[in-house]
């Protein structure tokens, strides 16, 4: 998952990535060229830390002249804008929602893989008493991340309860700022993900329950366009780099989190709890490809999206 934003701007990623993105083969004599990946840590991608923490893709692509070169950008937003930018080969952790949006808006990023289903994507948590149940939010103020899944469960239950984003006061607010808010009595719910929830009912805040499996997104890897059409070779070494990481988390889940609690700050317990909210894996399957449908469909009837496109046209291969 990638629910969580992050504060950089379009500029300043662009500056800071720009002079490293990859231009071919390496040239007898000539320093290594950058591979670079977005690293995104949270909200638990498992195997992505591993397969940094054991240097998986390192152990591939090194041989062959290139150094991976990791991004800490965990907005999908901001890895599709790279991505177009030629400053980021792999957005490795994409909700469908960027991914869905880049697509309708012309950037031609191409679907390499799947990531993770999504049993528990985000909560909508709340200190107020009153607030009891979903249609108590109405005319209520909420905190939330804009253009998001979050924004989007927060949509989708609202529906489900009979209201739409009209009926509440919705605050776009990065999640570490939308947690403080919810603490500080400045807004009456706060949607979020991951470890935040498990921060705010530590601090006393309540999860308002919504129907189970109203929202549980694929999340999935692109390839930015000209690097999948020049260098397909290279794409097909990090989808190897990623199965073994999953491979790994199978077979040895204590060992896993404790990677990924110890790249994170997190405890064992907390990282056994978000553990237990996603199924890592790595290709899209057919289920996959009708919920990325439905998202789309979702973030069009939303206004979200301008336009539908051909998913099926920006996987990497058939699926």
């Amino acid at each position: 998952m990638n629910a969580f934003p992050h504060v950089l701007s379009r500029r300043g990623l662009m500056v800071g990535l720009g002079v490293a993105s990859l231009s071919g083969l390496r040239r007898p004599g000539r320093a290594a060229q950058a591979f670079n990946v977005s690293y995104v840590r949270q909200p638990f991608n498992v195997p992505q830390i591993v397969m940094r923490e054991r240097q998986l893709l390192e152990q591939r692509l090194r041989p062959l002249g290139f150094e991976v070169v990791w991004h800490d950008i965990t907005s999908g937003v901001l890895q599709a804008q790279a991505l177009a930018a030629g400053s980021l080969d792999i957005g490795a952790v994409m909700n469908p929602a960027s991914v869905i949006m880049a697509l309708a808006n012309g950037n031609p990023l191409r679907i390499t893989g799947a990531v993770a289903r999504n049993r528990k994507l985000a909560a909508i948590l709340t200190r107020d008493p009153r607030i009891t149940r979903v249609a108590d939010l109405k005319g209520r103020t909420v905190a939330g991340v804009k253009g998001t899944a979050l924004h989007q469960y927060l949509i989708a239950a609202l529906q489900d309860a009979g209201l739409s984003i009209g009926d509440v006061a919705f605050l776009d607010m990065q999640l570490p700022v939308s947690l403080a808010a919810l603490q500080s009595g400045q807004v009456d719910a706060a949607v979020l993900a991951a470890d935040l929830i498990l921060a705010a009912q530590r601090q006393g805040a309540r999860e308002v329950p919504t129907r189970p499996g109203l929202l549980q997104p694929v999340t999935i890897t692109c390839a930015r366009a000209d690097l999948v059409a020049q260098r397909p070779d290279l794409v097909r070494l990090y989808q190897q780099a990623q199965a073994e990481a999953v491979a790994f988390v199978a077979a040895d889940p204590d060992a896993a989190i404790r990677i990924a609690c110890k790249a994170n700050g997190f405890s064992l317990e907390d990282g056994r709890t978000l553990y237990s909210w996603a199924e890592f894996h790595t290709r899209l399957t057919p289920a996959d490809l009708e919920s990325l449908e439905r998202d789309m469909a979702f973030l069009i009837e939303n206004r979200m999206c301008p336009r539908p496109v051909d998913l099926r046209a920006a996987l990497f291969e058939a699926t």
